[in-house]
């Protein structure tokens, strides 16, 4: 899943030059529902998403959650989300 995936088509022309912010919830979203919330992980696939869209210089990315934020930050260890 690539950048481009995300700038091709009509939207991405009507908002050129412009930002854009993606913002996700952690537990049931970007993390499976567990039994357990100590164990929640993030979904690899989800990570290299948050990877690509975070490198855009136009990007803005941010993952909400009702979690402390220094439980958080290890659960999506992604330099400036």
């Amino acid at each position: 899943m690539g950048n481009s995936r995300f700038r091709d088509g009509h939207v991405a022309k009507q908002t050129a030059g412009a930002r854009r912010l993606w913002v996700f919830d952690f537990d049931g979203t970007l993390s499976p529902l567990v039994p357990d919330r100590s164990i929640a992980t993030l979904h690899a696939a989800c990570k290299t998403m948050l990877e690509e869209l975070s490198a855009g210089p136009r990007e803005i990315v941010a993952v909400l959650s009702s979690r402390g934020i220094e439980d958080r930050v290890p659960r999506v260890p992604i330099p400036g989300v």
